[in-house]
């Protein structure tokens, strides 16, 4: 006898079937990572940006060397006889300053409290010049 964590039904009123899809673990349609590597905050905030994004297909696209970003096909269009896909990327933005976060931004927005590093910084007031400088320069500098 146990409950179940999506219906909070018994266990004896579930098929196997109906059981093993409530405990599938569920994936971040925003940054492509599993449901437990996120606290609560972070979930609502990453759910809440796919939420505010056009209705249609979401599609995973890549673009350059980053991780996969979550597009959505907003229409379909006809060139050269071949039909391609309108596609909007959807990302999620600063509080603050309305400049698009980078992959290590949307992984810490819970920290952050959905703010860029430049805006955290002066919020935080750690805005000495020192921290615009490259972290291979500090090095070369303590040598």
């Amino acid at each position: 006898m146990s409950i179940c964590k999506t219906c909070y039904k018994d266990s004896k009123y579930h098929t196997k079937q109906l059981w093993e899809i409530h405990h599938r673990e569920k994936i971040c349609t925003l940054c492509g990572k599993p449901g437990s590597s996120h606290s609560e905050r972070l979930w609502e905030m990453h759910s809440l940006i796919v939420r505010k994004a056009p209705r249609g297909i979401i599609w995973p696209l890549k673009i350059g060397f980053g991780r996969d970003v979550p597009t959505v096909i907003v229409g379909v269009c006809v060139w050269k006889n071949q039909s391609l896909k309108d596609l909007k990327p959807i990302y999620m933005e600063c509080q603050n300053c309305k400049l698009y976060l980078g992959d290590s931004e949307v992984d810490l927005a819970d920290v952050l409290d959905g703010v860029c590093l430049k805006c955290f910084r002066e919020l935080t007031n750690q805005t000495h010049p020192w921290y615009d400088i490259p972290s291979t320069i500090k090095q070369v500098n303590k040598q």
